[in-house]
Order: C-alpha cells, then sequence, then structure tokens
C-alpha cells in the first residue's frame, strides 16, 4: 500500500473515531462518527439514506412489500444488486 493510502487511512480512522462533543445546537448529534453512522438509532433516529434509497429503488422497479420469507429475501437481494448499481453508476 502507499505511503498516501496509509496516511488516508490513518487519517479516517482518527476522525471517525474521535468523540464530537456536545453543542449548543440541538440539531447537531454528538458521539463517534463511526458509531453515528453505523448505528443512528442510538442516537434517537434512523437511518435515512438507506431507508429513503431502498424506498425509492422499490417505486422505481415495482417492488412491493414482502408477503412471505421467500418473497422478503428476494427483494432483499434485488434490492442489494440495484443499490450497488446506483451507488457506482
Amino acid at each position: 500500500m502507499s505511503i498516501l493510502h496509509e496516511n488516508i487511512d490513518e487519517v479516517v480512522t482518527v476522525w471517525n473515531t474521535n468523540c464530537i462533543r456536545l453543542s449548543k445546537n440541538q440539531n447537531v448529534p454528538s458521539g463517534r462518527p463511526c458509531v453515528l453512522y453505523t448505528m443512528p438509532l442510538l442516537y434517537g433516529t434512523q437511518d435515512y439514506a438507506t431507508n429513503e434509497l431502498f424506498q425509492i429503488l422499490m417505486e422505481e422497479n415495482n417492488l412491493e412489500i414482502m408477503s412471505s420469507p421467500e418473497v422478503a429475501l428476494n427483494i432483499y437481494k434485488s434490492l442489494c444488486r440495484l443499490a450497488l448499481q446506483a451507488l457506482y453508476a
């Protein structure tokens, strides 16, 4: 791995694990960025990005709410594939 990649990885690790302190602005979250991103429910919110993306993909591809575990698994696999295509298109 190049020195540049190593330095970038180090900066990412330091940034994502630092602790953002409380703010007077109640709309600004506090805590560790990596935890805020991966576990938003701990902070009384939801994962808006994933929920919105999956909702849009379901509507665009005429996918409906699952009626059985098998259908749910097929929809999940389709959403994962579509999400990757949308993110890397």
